[in-house]
């Protein structure tokens, strides 16, 4: 018995077993009482975060207000003034004021907070003062019916200059005051649930271990004999096969497993370091089978393709599996002529429980050579072939070669180089044109971000834009896209070009961003733009994940600011119809790989019903990928409203967008006249 186990025992002789429930109802009572704490410390945590985010919320809202009253303040000296124009103004600035009372009043206001509102050099309740006073100054011009202009000038020098970036800091000091708060508040529940742990080592120590080592005083004996039985020299061999196995072979299939390849392919290559391969096989559509037919038929799966592999052993072959549905060969044969023979073997689907399986891989492979010594370095080049394998699509099969590491260099290099071209200017937007399919005239324009590397030349955006993500410069890139095309809308505006609206894409990174609003009204009363000449196209890889909360919010802030909401590539994934339903979304956009078919008689069904679901809905639909007069005439014919694509004008610089609009506009004219001579 060790020291602890017999002051513990020693310490409860006096006390008599009939009263050992007293210990157990202290015990369990001080239990729930500490529960009771932690969770009434959760529920306080919810409770403050939900308010605290509130709070946040409306200092969210004082930021849009506040460019609204911009806008509605320039309304007001761009037509004549309605009664309709000074009562929306009248609302704002009342509700700006109200919200900056509210938060001012805000009991638990944080010395940061109150120092930003009361104190130098930032003041924020006298600059906001000042706005709500120059915001009243024009509505009292107006009313009183003498020159505006004074008051509007004092108003859009306090709005432009120090508002934003002060309404700015306000959001950031109440998003910080919210996670210290929270912090302080998860720091109780840490240490109640510590409590609860003391209190129940404490029980386990002082009740529950002195019962048991009393029992175990009276069974000692049978303790000791069941003991020597457990630990007899026979068991203890088979425990240790067992766990030898376990450590070098996969449980499901009994092959080898990474490590015991490794240690295999070290071995063979100290015999013979050139001519041996090793081939990264996986197995195409596995997660389809495991999805429809359930883990037991994909475990069953797996068995049947190690039966069938296990028949092109050679005189120096290993196989094993290293992940769910990954597969290792090492071979001193022809790596080529095995994967042949592998897909072939797998031509004719498997039979399993009465269904039929159809299985295919995609292999990558390397080869040693009087250099490669090392096992690791010739798995890696494996490795590396089948994700280009992966890359080409199913039953591909890829042997590595430096080039494909060269690819994988150059890819790293542009990685590293596209913060700086987006600072140097090198990524602008391109504009594509899309077409109102029944009269042919111009509905707006899609913007796309196109990269001239000075060097490489244009950089496709499926390259770029997937190394901007791994960056982490999605939002960043799309800020800059976007404000580049709002400023090429002005200069377009101011020249006397007709645009009705453009569009432009967020990524799932850039619709959840709260700042996305604010940063979105700035730029569009920098560049004179309204809500109604903005569209922004949102992806449903949006809406999967933790994001989707916080971009649901934005899109429904945008909605109410008046901008157009359309989800892209409508028809390719499985949350299209449900987000229909969720959010007040105003269009869809037909993806490409439903419009190139057309007009074949499954596609024209698609689209018909897709087409119906919109017009039930109110919604107005875009179809990209128009190639083709007859698909252009198709979608007019069945009531699309917009169209889309190459067939119209592929995207293009802003000059070039010029030249074709000019040519569009002189084609519209020729049409017309035509169509007025033969009337």
């Amino acid at each position: 018995m060790t020291a602890m186990k017999r002051l513990v025992f020693e310490s409860t002789q006096h006390v008599r077993p009939e009263h050992l429930w007293r210990r157990y109802v202290l015990g369990m009572t001080s239990v729930v009482l500490l529960v009771a704490a932690a969770h009434e410390a959760h529920r306080s945590t919810i409770d403050k975060s939900a308010v605290d985010a509130r709070f946040i919320e409306t200092a969210g809202e004082m930021q849009m207000l506040s460019q609204r009253i911009l806008l509605h303040a320039l309304e007001l000296k761009s037509r004549d003034n309605t009664q309709t124009d000074l009562l929306d103004l009248s609302v704002d600035i009342d509700r700006f004021a109200a919200i900056h009372a509210a938060l001012i009043r805000k009991s638990d206001l944080t010395p940061a907070l109150n120092a930003a509102y009361f104190d130098e050099p930032l003041r924020a309740d006298a600059q906001v003062n000042s706005f709500i006073d120059a915001a009243r100054d024009v509505v009292r011009s107006v009313n009183q019916d003498i020159s505006v202009d004074p008051a509007l000038s004092a108003l859009m020098d306090l709005g432009h200059n120090e508002l934003v970036e002060t309404l700015d800091l306000i959001v950031d000091l109440y998003v910080d005051a919210t996670e210290a708060s929270t912090d302080t508040l998860r720091n109780l529940q840490s240490m109640t649930l510590a409590a609860v742990i003391v209190a129940l080592l404490l029980q386990a120590l002082f009740i529950y271990l002195p019962a048991h080592l009393s029992v175990t005083a009276k069974i000692r004996d049978l303790r000791k004999s069941a003991r020597n039985l457990r630990i007899n020299q026979s068991q203890l061999r088979l425990s240790n096969l067992a766990l030898q196995k376990a450590a070098t072979h996969d449980t499901l299939t009994e092959l080898p497993n990474r490590m015991f390849l490794i240690e295999r392919l070290t071995e063979a290559l100290k015999k013979k370091d050139a001519g041996l391969s090793v081939l990264h096989l996986d197995i195409d559509r596995f997660r389809g089978i495991n999805d429809a037919a359930g883990e037991a038929i994909g475990d069953q799966v797996l068995c049947r393709v190690r039966d069938i592999l296990i028949e092109f052993a050679g005189s120096e072959f290993c196989l094993a599996r290293t992940g769910g549905n990954q597969f290792m060969i090492m071979t001193d044969g022809d790596p080529e002529q095995l994967a042949d023979d592998i897909g072939k073997a797998f031509e004719d689907p498997l039979q399993l429980s009465g269904r039929t399986y159809q299985i295919g891989f995609c292999i990558g492979y390397a080869t040693s050579d009087a250099g490669t010594v090392d096992a690791m370095t010739l798995i890696s080049n494996a490795e590396f072939a089948l994700k280009a394998a992966k890359d080409e699509g199913r039953a591909a099969v890829v042997a590595f070669s430096k080039s494909l590491r060269e690819a994988r260099d150059e890819n790293d290099q542009l990685a590293r180089e596209i913060a700086g071209a987006m600072q140097d200017g090198q990524i602008v937007p391109y504009f594509q044109p899309q077409i109102n399919l029944q009269d042919m005239s111009l509905a707006g324009i899609e913007v796309l971000a196109r990269w001239n590397h000075p060097t490489r030349g244009l950089v496709p955006p499926d390259v770029f834009l997937p190394l901007a993500r791994t960056e982490g410069l999605t939002r960043a890139l799309d800020q800059l896209i976007w404000s580049k095309a709002m400023r090429q809308f002005q200069i377009w505006t101011k020249a006397g070009c007709e645009i009705p609206r453009i569009s432009l894409n967020a990524a799932p990174d850039t619709i959840a961003d709260p700042r996305i609003v604010p940063r979105l009204m700035v730029d569009m009363t920098a560049y004179g733009l309204t809500p109604e000449n903005i569209v922004i196209e949102v992806l449903e890889t949006t809406f999967i994940g933790s994001i989707h909360d916080a971009a649901a919010i934005n899109i429904e802030r945008l909605i109410a600011a008046g901008v157009t909401i359309e989800l892209d590539d409508f028809g390719t994934g499985y949350a299209s119809l449900s987000k229909l339903i969720q959010l007040s979304l105003s269009g869809i956009k037909l993806d490409r790989s439903l419009i190139h078919p057309l007009p074949s008689q499954n596609a024209e069904s698609i689209v018909r019903a897709m087409l119906a679901i919109a017009n039930e809905m109110s919604l107005h639909v875009v179809a990209e990928g128009i190639e083709t007069d007859a698909q252009a005439e198709y979608l007019r014919d069945v009531g699309c409203e917009i169209g889309q694509g190459f067939g119209f004008g592929r995207p293009m610089p802003a000059a070039d967008f010029v030249d074709w609009l000019a040519s569009h506009d002189a084609q519209s004219r020729r049409k017309s006249a035509q169509a007025a001579l033969r009337a």
